[in-house]
């Protein structure tokens, strides 16, 4: 008897948390949490390689796209 008690009990502790932490999971489609950044994809040239230069200018636009989003999402972070 007291065996069973102790493994429901186990059982029943397992199950809250996992709902708790389930609750913590946030998709991005409610107004509470912030959605997951999509830099922009790297143009490539018909042969997959870029130049020197090529790969600067990549390098330069992803990171001003970067630096945009983590703007907007501090002043999204900030409005709440």
């Amino acid at each position: 008897m007291l065996r069973r008690l102790g493994k429901t009990t186990v059982c029943a502790a397992a199950l809250a948390i996992a709902l708790s932490l389930g609750g913590c999971a946030g998709t991005g489609e409610d107004g509470l949490s912030i959605p997951y950044p999509k830099l922009g994809t790297i143009k490539r040239i018909k042969d997959g390689l870029l130049s020197k230069d090529e790969q600067n200018k990549a390098i330069e636009d992803l990171s001003e796209e970067q630096a945009n989003q983590r703007d907007k999402a501090i002043s999204d972070i900030e409005k709440r």
